[in-house]
């Protein structure tokens, strides 16, 4: 039967709700149904969700975000999606402030950080892998790029960084924001960096035409690259501190939103897996050799969209292979863009990326898609020109 807390919910903390999905889960061995968006934290929330219930022996069904009429589920859960209004359905987001209220039939949970929200609970009922807090700081990370154009992380952001550095499993060095910072040397760090990017220097080799000795030298070239003040290229670098296949975690970021673009919902159940993951991670290193055709400006951008969102329409890239997110926040970093996005044409088709658009925008954008590939809609070209 649907979810029935049987008292008013405004009187239940937020953890209260999912907790007791979970055991109805449990005694009724009923199937969990999963809803959810394409933004990181909706992707990484539903792959600690669906690790923690196979842990549980829970049976669950994955789906992307929601788009349709009213349904009618037994136990239902949709992350970052439209609200689904159906009797029992829980509905997780984020929001300035965690709160769980009863929206006609369904209740929906509003948390600072979801992510580590649900990792909290779930610990409750299963053990989680170290891998799952390397994800969440990863997918916060991922909300604050292309760095240079980063206002900052928010308090509850912090905390959680924080929390992670004090029980040892990350640490924090301040210097560039270059990927790989202090883990290579500076030449390699400015030569295979992608946020930030320089674009004189990416995938070239410099080694024996730079003669940095500090971090404040670097930060200066990079600013006269890139004409923008030093503090800009100043700030945090967040890195796992035990051997693993990654270790810079805005790299991580990046490898989760390139999951997104190229595998959509198939990434849920990859990014905790660790075999899995780290063949995603081959795969996103080799898309990086596609930019620099793009940095240097091989790839063209003819022609433009703007009826839902502004964009840049390019016939190049292949979407199947490369991030266009990844490729619009490299842009939007080097200010080729400011807040276009880059979207693909095959044919009379269009590619959007529905991670990086905002919640109304992707709503307005899935109403006409033909379909979902990955985490992009697939649109005609003529519907959003």
């Amino acid at each position: 039967m649907p979810l029935n807390l049987g008292v008013n919910v405004s009187s239940i903390d937020a953890e209260e709700v999912i907790r007791r999905l979970i055991e109805e889960a449990k005694r009724t061995n009923d199937v969990v149904t999963i809803f959810t968006s394409y933004d990181a934290y909706s992707i990484v929330s539903a792959s600690i969700l669906c690790r923690a219930l196979r842990g549980l022996d829970i049976k669950y069904e994955l789906f992307h975000e929601h788009h349709g009429d009213v349904i009618e589920g037994n136990l239902v859960i949709n992350i970052g999606g439209k609200v689904i209004d159906c009797s029992g359905c829980v509905n997780v987001s984020k929001g300035e402030q965690d709160t769980a209220v009863r929206r006609g039939l369904a209740y929906v949970i509003k948390y600072k950080v979801v992510e580590e929200s649900l990792r909290k609970l779930l610990s409750e009922f299963t053990v989680l892998p170290k891998e799952v807090n390397y994800l969440i700081y990863a997918s916060l990370l991922a909300r604050h790029t292309p760095r240079i154009r980063d206002r900052g992380l928010t308090n509850k952001e912090k905390e959680v960084l924080e929390n992670g550095i004090n029980s040892g499993l990350i640490s924090r060095v301040v210097g560039p924001k270059l990927i790989n910072w202090s883990i290579l040397p500076t030449n390699e760090a400015l030569a295979k960096s992608f946020d930030i990017l320089v674009p004189k220097f990416f995938f070239r080799d410099i080694s024996t035409n730079l003669n940095i000795k500090t971090s404040n030298e670097c930060a200066e070239l990079i600013a006269s690259e890139l004409g923008v003040n030093t503090d800009d290229v100043l700030g945090d670098n967040y890195f796992i501190r035990r051997p693993w296949i990654i270790y810079d975690l805005y790299y991580l970021s990046y490898v989760v939103m390139y999951s997104i673009d190229t595998l959509g919902t198939n990434a849920v159940p990859l990014l905790t897996n660790m075999n899995s993951l780290t063949l995603v991670v081959r795969k996103f290193q080799k898309s990086l050799n596609k930019l620099r055709d793009v940095i240097d400006g091989k790839e063209k951008f003819q022609d433009t969209v703007s009826k839902y969102f502004k964009g840049v329409v390019s016939e190049w890239v292949n979407p199947r292979e490369v991030s266009l997110t990844v490729i619009t926040k490299v842009l939007m970093g080097i200010n080729v863009l400011r807040n276009e996005i880059v979207v693909a044409k095959v044919g009379k088709e269009v590619y959007v990326p529905l991670q990086v658009l905002s919640r109304d925008v992707r709503n307005n954008i899935l109403s006409i898609a033909l379909r979902i590939e990955g985490g992009y809609a697939v649109v005609n070209f003529d519907d959003i020109r």
